[in-house]
């Protein structure tokens, strides 16, 4: 992860811990739930509201979760504006894992990268 990601992530946790404070019992809490293929190993995870509280990025100020698309829908506005056609969010990454690979990262960094991604 770039520094300017961790700072502006760590900056985001800071305000979330400011308005947990704000809202107390009010502030939104929601936990992993873990949803497993056929052969049970665990392939997602599903958001739950709950008592018990996990990080999440995609909320409002009282911690009510907003999904992903607030992210997704401005980059279909700029993939429309440029002309780019065919490119999903999710080729995003792909395409960063090739590029830091080529760059010198390690493939088991690249792998616990997307192992974080994906819970």
């Amino acid at each position: 992860m770039c520094n300017t990601v961790y700072k502006i992530l760590s900056n985001y946790k800071e305000k979330q811990k400011l308005l947990k404070k704000k809202y107390e019992r009010k502030y939104k809490k929601y936990e992993l739930e873990p949803i497993k293929n056929k052969y049970g190993k665990i392939n997602e995870y599903k958001i739950v509201e709950n008592l018990k509280s996990v990080e999440l990025v995609f909320t409002k100020n009282n911690g009510l979760y907003v999904g992903t698309d607030i992210i997704k829908y401005p980059f279909k506005i700029i993939h429309n504006e440029l002309g780019i056609k065919n490119c999903r969010f999710y080729d995003l990454r792909g395409s960063y894992a090739t590029q830091i690979l080529r760059i010198g990262a390690e493939i088991r960094d690249v792998a616990d990268i997307y192992e974080v991604i994906n819970y």
